[in-house]
């Protein structure tokens, strides 16, 4: 009956599906039967009550929906049903998810090709065909598969795979589904904007890269229509992170070039600030730095060569951003840094995407077998893979094992420090270096043993190796656990390192270049950090960061230091050592401060036989990290010193260093009155000098006792014909406790009648959101601007969308709230009238939030 139903079905699929669902009832084996159906029933034309009825068998859940029983009913159905009628499988597809979700409860469809019997190749056709019932069959599994992967976190097990967005080539699991989807929404883009606008407003695309990516796309397919959209983005860093595998920038770029030309200046501007701030190279350097300073060096990449090499390339992604827009589109001011970028890497390339998988060595024992192993057997494995000599003889594979097992037996060091500090006793001085270098990095990474002589042990007999190549492992392992050093012969050896280990010998000093739009003290230091980097990437500098750890947890040990101290003062020639001579300094200025004032004055004085005697690189020390958050101390116990340090940094020759000496000058005049004519008088010097001020002054505004100096000079910048300064000062407003908004009325009434509000609000708007007083006036009063603003220079795609979406929740907040007060509530109810009558982007939102509007 059901292969001659199958037959009549496309002449009379009504009767059909009547008669079939009337059959089913429901029924577990005739719901098998029917799927088993459906993959091979004849259709001739549309069939909307069979599809009804498919539809309908699929939401029952069916425990065998998902199971391979021979054959694949599911691939088949959607074979079928696809080729036929694609345009009408969009509730098909959704039904199919749902019922994934729940037969499997917890689990992601996507996760390593979860569903098994969906093969993602066989929803081609409907992508192809039915583009738009694609998208409606499967957006909300899209959503619902990300909502899991975020609540996992980051260390969930499904972030690399839903990070992966390969350009071309084979792709797998979500890629290869993220692929298909990326597709329809660019078609549907370019042929139904206003229907691809629904589902980019589901995709909420600050909640993961592979979202953010596909706003990016769908830009690119219409950017006439979808253009304006990006400004709003670019507010969110991820929308650099959002592209391809190794071109994570690209999506974004390619969105610029696309959108730019149907964009008015003050949206392009938007853009080009964000990629004018974009450095992911040093900020990742950044970070490793911190992650190394808390955790130690790891190979490859956790290293201070990597640090280096990532401030080597800085302005690369910057750089490639740029090229793939192209010069006609963006402003001379970013020409010229294109200019300055180019000249920076006259031979690079912009490399394409990445689709290659990229192999490695892998330990020669496995992790389950290492949990296993007695000291002999691991004794007898690091005697096979491998030892010194077979490294230096070129036996490649030998030494990448041993580095991948070296691996191994740091992860078990964590696990049991003490029995492998004892293991290390007894590694002969011929095995590669990596396997003791691996347990002392595993002991910096643990808690230590109650009894740390097995930690000491393993300290003097690395030392003890004839090469001494475990100087820098031993000073981290000492600067994480620093009361190792109460015993006298630790402090000695890491004494000994910090005045005869290795160091990088090389006279040039690698500098990140200066020319920067944007002037802050971050930026600032950071081009001097390079140059302390260089210090702390080898073992002298690092054991003299150790050894300021050591000052804090054991201070008796006060005297040796500073006698070690003195002695290096004499005879340390490498600048980037003395930089991390800081460190111990600092501590050592609370126990005596007038040994610290002459230590100090030494520091920066190189010896004879120094390259940069002579010029202001000698400097140096005194613009680290630590230097800087050194001075407020110095300024109020040592007041003295402090006016001779900053005067020569402010009379060096060097413009970041005198920059730096101004900022110091700033932050003190908000401290102590007699810093204020200075102050004064070093922000008339230049722009970047009054850029810094306006900075330190929106910073300084939040805990002053000049409160006063302070607002007045934030209203003057507001004001300022600069627009970095209007920028700096206006983030006095991005750290407001809503407890203290109040505090800040004034400043932010004059603030929204300022030039610095039109490309700044976000931090005002942010503090009016979390306040706790009454801010009805200052709501209304950013409305007015922003419509004046709009009614002047037009809203074109939504130019000023950001600031129109926080007023939008605040209107609606404000307008709840004044249920009593009529006054208040036809003044917002004006606004939104004139709102309405220049048609702001948006506002459609405010006038549906409320029934009685």
């Amino acid at each position: 009956m059901l292969s001659w139903l199958s037959i009549i079905a496309g002449d009379r699929p009504v009767e059909v599906s009547n008669l079939l669902r009337t059959w089913w009832n429901e029924n577990a084996k005739r719901t098998e039967r029917l799927l088993n159906w459906f993959s091979f029933v004849r259709r001739n034309k549309p069939d909307d009550d069979l599809l009804q009825l498919c539809v309908d068998i699929i939401n029952s859940h069916p425990n065998n929906l998902f199971q391979n029983q021979g054959h694949n009913p599911i691939m088949m159905l959607l074979h079928t049903w696809g080729e036929k009628s694609p345009e009408r499988c969009g509730p098909l597809l959704h039904s199919l998810f749902n019922a994934w979700f729940a037969l499997n409860p917890g689990r992601n469809p996507f996760e390593r090709d979860e569903i098994k019997a969906i093969d993602l190749d066989s929803f081609a056709e409907i992508e192809k065909k039915g583009p738009q019932a694609f998208l409606q069959g499967t957006t909300d599994a899209l959503i619902r598969s990300i909502d899991m992967v975020v609540k996992d976190g980051n260390e969930g097990r499904n972030q690399y795979s839903f990070n992966l967005r390969t350009h071309s080539g084979h792709r797998l699991g979500f890629d290869n589904f993220l692929g298909k989807y990326r597709s329809a929404l660019k078609e549907i883009a370019q042929d139904d904007p206003e229907a691809v606008t629904l589902y980019l407003k589901k995709l909420d695309p600050h909640k993961r890269p592979c979202l953010m990516h596909l706003h990016l796309e769908a830009i690119q397919a219409n950017p006439v229509v979808l253009g304006g959209r990006l400004p709003a983005l670019v507010t969110d860093k991820m929308v650099f992170d959002a592209g391809w595998r190794e071109a994570d920038w690209m999506s974004f770029a390619h969105a610029c070039r696309e959108a730019m030309p149907h964009l008015g200046t003050g949206e392009k501007k938007v853009l080009e600030q964000a990629i004018l701030k974009y450095t992911p190279e040093i900020d990742f350097a950044i970070q490793i730095l911190k992650t190394i300073k808390q955790k130690g060096e790891e190979e490859p990449y956790r290293t201070r060569k990597s640090i280096i090499y990532r401030l080597n390339h800085s302005g690369y992604k910057q750089w490639c951003i740029l090229e793939t827009i192209g010069e006609r589109l963006i402003s001379p001011y970013t020409r010229s840094r294109l200019h300055v970028l180019r000249r920076k890497f006259p031979k690079a390339i912009i490399k394409p995407p990445n689709n290659m998988d990229v192999s490695s060595v892998t330990s020669p024992i496995k992790p389950e077998r290492c949990a296993r192993m007695k000291d002999s057997h691991w004794l007898s494995a690091i005697n096979s893979y491998d030892n010194n000599e077979n490294s230096r003889n070129g036996l490649d594979f030998l030494n990448e094992a041993a580095g991948q097992l070296a691996f191994e037996l740091q992860e078990a060091t964590k696990k049991d420090p003490a029995r492998f500090s004892d293991l290390s006793l007894k590694i002969p001085d011929t095995a590669h270096d990596a396997y003791v270098k691996n347990i002392i990095r595993g002991l910096a990474e643990t808690k230590p043993p109650a009894d740390k002589s097995s930690l000491r042990n393993a300290v003097k007999h690395a030392h003890n190796h004839p090469e001494k190549p475990f100087g820098l492992d031993i000073a981290r392992l000492l600067e994480k656990h620093p009361h190792l050093a109460a015993d006298t012969e630790i402090l000695e050896i890491l004494i000994w390192y910090a005045s005869n280990g290795k160091a990088n010998e090389s006279n040039a000093i690698d500098i990140i270049p200066a020319e920067r739009k944007t002037i802050t003290i971050d930026t600032l230091i950071q081009h001097n950090e390079s140059i302390h980097t260089q210090g702390m990437n080898c073992s002298r500098g690092s054991a003299w960061e150790a050894l300021g750890s050591v000052l804090w947890k054991v201070p008796e040990v006060e005297n040796r230091i500073w006698e070690a101290v003195e002695t290096a003062l004499k005879k340390e020639y490498l600048i980037s050592v003395r930089c991390c001579i800081m460190k111990p300094l600092m501590p050592l200025f609370n126990m005596n401060k007038e040994r610290f004032s002459d230590s100090i004055r030494k520091l920066i004085v190189l010896p004879d036989s120094a390259l940069h005697q002579y010029d202001a690189l000698r400097l140096s020390p005194l613009v680290t990290y630590t230097g800087i958050h050194m001075f407020p101390y110095i300024f109020r116990l040592l007041p003295e010193l402090a006016e001779e340090l900053c005067t020569k940094l402010l009379e060096c020759g060097d413009k970041t260093k005198e920059l730096i000496g101004a900022w110091l000058v700033f932050c003190e005049s908000f401290r102590n009155n007699l810093y204020i004519s200075k102050a004064d008088k070093l922000a008339s010097v230049s722009l970047n000098h009054r850029r810094l001020l306006a900075g330190v002054a929106g910073d300084a505004i939040n805990w002053t006792e000049n409160r006063h100096r302070a607002e007045a000079r934030l209203i003057e910048f507001f004001f300022d014909e600069d627009e970095q300064v209007r920028n700096n000062a206006a983030e006095a407003f991005r750290s407001v406790q809503a407890k203290d908004v109040e505090l800040y009325k004034k400043l932010a009434a004059k603030f929204l009648q300022s030039p610095a509000f039109a490309n700044n609000g976000y931090s005002l708007l942010h503090m009016l959101e979390n306040a706790t007083c009454d801010v009805l006036d200052l709501v209304i009063e950013a409305t007015k601007q922003v419509i004046i603003d709009i009614s002047i220079n037009g809203d074109r795609h939504g130019r000023r969308s950001t600031d129109v979406h926080q007023l939008q929740k605040l209107l609606k907040r404000e307008y709840t709230s004044s249920e009593s007060d009529p006054e208040a509530r036809k003044n917002i109810l004006d606004l939104i009238d004139q709102m309405l009558s220049h048609e702001i982007y948006g506002v459609d939102s405010i006038v549906t939030a409320h029934d009685r509007w």
